[in-house]
C-alpha cells in the first residue's frame, strides 16, 4: 500500500502578526506531531533557517519544545512534519515578534522617569509662577500703601492750612469801596445834568 496521508501538526500559542513577551531565556514553542504510520523528522525554520531537528526517537514525543530568543525583531516561522513516504506538512506563521519583559521593564522605567522629570519642572515652573505673583501682590501692596499715605498727608495739609481772615476782610472792604467810588460818580454825574438843565 502507498502511503498519501501527510502528519498531523499542531503548533500550540503560535499566531500571525503576533506580539509574545517573555524572559530572558525566550519564549517557549512547543509541537505536536503525528503519522499515521511514522515521522521522520520535524523542523523549525526562522526566516528560512533551521531552528531546530527532531528526528529518530526524539520524533516520537508526545510534544516537541523548543525556544524562540527575545530579539525584538519580527520574524517569519515554519514548522516541517514529514514521514518517510515523503509526505510534509507546512505550518507557517509570518512577522512573528518575541520582546523579552526585561526590556519592557527597562523601557517603562525609563518612561516614568520622563514623566517624573516633566512633573518635577512643571512643578518648579509653577512655584516661579507663585513666587511670580507673590512679589506682584506685595508690590501691589506696598503701592497701595504708599498711595493711602500720601492721600492722608495731602488730607493733612489740607486741613493745617490755617484760615487768613484779614484777607477776606480786606477783600470786602475794597469792593465796598469801589462800589461807593462807583455810587459817588454816578451821583456827580448826574448832578451835572441836573444844573445844565436849569441853566436852559
Amino acid at each position: 500500500t502507498v502511503d498519501n496521508l501527510a502528519p498531523i501538526a499542531t503548533v500550540f500559542d503560535m499566531q500571525n502578526n503576533s506580539t509574545y513577551r517573555t524572559n530572558k531565556e525566550g519564549k517557549t514553542l512547543r509541537i505536536s506531531a503525528k503519522d499515521n504510520i511514522a515521522l521522520q523528522y520535524v523542523t523549525i525554520e526562522v526566516d528560512g533557517k533551521t531552528n531546530r531537528i527532531w528526528s529518530g526517537k526524539d520524533v516520537n514525543k508526545s510534544v516537541l519544545s523548543t525556544k524562540l530568543k527575545p530579539d525584538g525583531f519580527t520574524h517569519d516561522v515554519l514548522v516541517k512534519a514529514a514521514d518517510y513516504a515523503g509526505n510534509i506538512t507546512t505550518l507557517q506563521y509570518k512577522n512573528v515578534r518575541v520582546v523579552s519583559i526585561a526590556n519592557k521593564l527597562v523601557e517603562k522605567s525609563e518612561a516614568d522617569k520622563k514623566s517624573k522629570n516633566s512633573e518635577s519642572k512643571d512643578a518648579d515652573s509653577s512655584d516661579d509662577s507663585s513666587d511670580n505673583s507673590s512679589d506682584n501682590d506685595d508690590w501691589i501692596a506696598r503701592s497701595q500703601v504708599k498711595k493711602s499715605e500720601k492721600s492722608f498727608e495731602n488730607a493733612d495739609s489740607f486741613k493745617r492750612k490755617p484760615v487768613n481772615y484779614m484777607e477776606i476782610v480786606a477783600y470786602i472792604g475794597a469792593g465796598i469801596i469801589a462800589i461807593l467810588c462807583v455810587a459817588l460818580v454816578i451821583s456827580v454825574i448826574l448832578k451835572k445834568k441836573i444844573n445844565v438843565s436849569k441853566l436852559f
